[in-house]
């Protein structure tokens, strides 16, 4: 598994935490698989599987075409057969191009045509309207209702195209959902009783101080009782009711469509909760570049009109007025608090919590130094999952 991430050239003794912790996520990993295998082997249900393709050009590529590439589409399809052999559930792969200028639907379509054994269950959509994760299951739920009848025993998951996390974990989502009348299921990277979570050495790409802060603002912004047990938004894998999914699309725009907006569609229109359930993740360097500061933005534009205006508090009002006056260069300015790094997003809604308001993010009005720190600590604390 490590080698299918990061190459046959990767010495993970020199790169990766100490051989325990390597040793113990392994050990978890493995675990949740057969967890998720029983599960999914007892299950009669119909499994649609979503992965989203932008920007991953050179991961589905293998790495005699590439040497980064991952091969990841055969990695994918080798977790979902070996997830499926032993039960009566049907299943159908739908590979969704979101909008990638580099043509990744295109390569998707090569890499179905050359398997030894094609199959009628794989998919490949192309979208017009680049919208990222929510894009992705707009366009594959849409399509999904349109040619086949869902019902309750109708299940998507969607998973993201690289190895960071296994496909193969999916039934550890699917059973709250089959067992419950939850509409959907989170597989998280921030849960403190389940989630094993293992990363090279000073990499952190996930829990950053920037990250804690756009947590806090999205929890402020919203109602004390939405999304409650969510504290995170960048999700590798989601598990849905089909029936549910499609209701939140309708009407709904491409462009806002990400994951955030999704569970919120679901939480009021929907009217099931969401929950979420530790998987075991490898976590390694990413370029990925979040825009928490767009995605906040779209929150107080077109979600905060859908809920109840009684629900919001004074503080949540002046926090979004503070937030739509920001741009990319006062955003990567802002002074985030001691508190917020220190603090566990899980607490941040809590009575514990320490109120941080507009005026202490606001930085000094004189031009801070390189050597300024930005976030009122000179070492960040990160708690261990």
């Amino acid at each position: 598994y490590q080698r299918r991430v990061h190459g046959e050239k990767t010495l993970f003794v020199r790169e990766w935490e100490d051989k325990n912790r390597l040793g113990l996520f392994y050990t978890q990993l493995v675990t949740k698989l057969a967890r998720s295998k029983c599960i999914v082997s007892s299950l009669n249900i119909t499994i649609d599987f979503v992965i989203p393709l932008y920007l991953d050009h050179i991961k589905i590529r293998t790495s005699e075409e590439h040497n980064e590439g991952q091969d990841c589409l055969t990695y994918k399809l080798q977790e979902i057969q070996w997830l499926c052999e032993t039960t009566l559930s049907n299943w159908r792969l739908w590979l969704v191009d979101d909008g990638c200028p580099k043509g990744c639907g295109s390569l998707a379509t090569r890499w179905v045509c050359g398997l030894t054994c094609p199959s009628h269950n794989i998919n490949v959509l192309t979208s017009t309207h680049p919208g990222g994760v929510g894009a992705a299951l707009h366009l594959a739920a849409q399509t999904i209702s349109s040619k086949y009848k869902s019902d309750s025993t109708s299940f998507l998951v969607y998973c993201e195209a690289d190895q960071k996390i296994m496909i193969g974990q999916c039934g550890l989502l699917l059973r709250p959902l089959y067992q419950t009348s939850h509409s959907a299921c989170i597989g998280s990277r921030h849960n403190m009783h389940m989630a094993c979570r293992l990363q090279q050495r000073n990499i952190n790409s996930y829990d950053t101080p920037e990250h804690r802060l756009f947590i806090y603002c999205w929890k402020l912004l919203l109602p004390n009782n939405c999304l409650a047990s969510i504290h995170d938004v960048l999700y590798p894998m989601m598990a849905f009711r089909l029936d549910s999914l499609s209701r939140v699309f309708d009407g709904m725009s491409y462009h806002l469509a990400f994951s955030l907006h999704t569970l919120l569609r679901l939480h009021t229109i929907a009217g099931g909760a969401c929950i979420s359930q530790g998987l075991a993740w490898m976590e390694y360097k990413s370029n990925d570049a979040y825009k928490y500061l767009n995605i906040l933005q779209d929150i107080i534009t077109y979600i905060l009109p859908e809920l109840d205006v009684d629900d919001r508090t004074k503080r949540a009002d002046s926090m979004a007025q503070y937030i739509v006056e920001l741009n990319d260069s006062s955003w990567s300015r802002l002074k985030i608090p001691r508190v917020l790094v220190n603090t566990d997003p899980s607490l941040y809604n809590s009575e514990q919590m320490v109120p941080v308001d507009p005026d202490d993010l606001t930085p000094p009005p004189i031009e801070m130094s390189m050597s300024s720190p930005r976030y009122g600590v000179s070492s960040l604390v990160i708690h261990n999952m």
